[in-house]
């Protein structure tokens, strides 16, 4: 259920987004396997991270089980710190190359998603980690919350508000907020998984 609705976010933007050209759906088209990659890069360390941690706390070294989830964190703040010097480089690249409309709204669609790339990689790396401790409910319950938010949101941004592509890229986002708000809360201001509680 977690891989499904983690997998909608594409899926709902290029439903909107179809209705209002096909100058539109082509840039989500593209940009989708690119919102993907981000998605697959928090996926991808957090399970790793989640593999050692899970290790340490079998035989209850927790101490080291922390410095995984730390190592993790460190390699997800600089995987973000180079998609967006990317991104510069080649926004800068495709703009000398071809000025079409299409690629314009891909560049419209992927730029508040990059800059906000922390974001979809943190709640993909603190949801793999959480599974580490037995825990998937949680991560579960607001993924598929998350993905309904960007349901409602998406036609309420793009149509009522008139942003257009632009607006399904913030609906993402927004949606996106909420589970990281939640996932930060847990944590590092209470301290409520049991790696950080067993070290205090």
């Amino acid at each position: 259920m977690f891989c499904i609705f983690d997998a909608i976010y594409g899926i709902v933007d290029m439903v909107w987004i179809s209705r209002i050209s096909i100058h539109a759906s082509f840039a989500v088209g593209v940009s989708i396997p690119f919102v993907s990659l981000i998605f697959s890069f928090g996926d991808s360390i957090g399970q790793g991270a989640n593999s050692l941690m899970s290790r340490y706390m079998g035989v209850e070294d927790y101490e080291s089980a922390y410095n995984s989830l730390i190592h993790g964190i460190i390699l997800t703040n600089i995987i973000w710190f180079f998609i967006v010097i990317c991104a510069i480089f080649a926004r800068g690249i495709l703009f000398n190359v071809t000025p079409a409309d299409s690629y314009l709204l891909v560049w419209d669609y992927l730029i508040p998603i990059i800059a906000f790339a922390y974001i979809f990689m943190f709640v993909n790396f603190f949801s793999e980690t959480l599974q580490s401790e037995g825990n998937s409910r949680i991560p579960t319950i607001f993924i598929v919350l998350s993905n309904i938010l960007n349901i409602i949101l998406d036609p309420i941004f793009i149509f009522n508000l008139n942003l257009g592509v632009k607006g399904a890229s913030y609906a993402t986002i927004l949606s996106a907020v909420i589970p990281f708000i939640v996932f930060v809360y847990v944590f590092v201001w209470k301290n409520k998984n049991s790696i950080i509680f067993e070290l205090l």
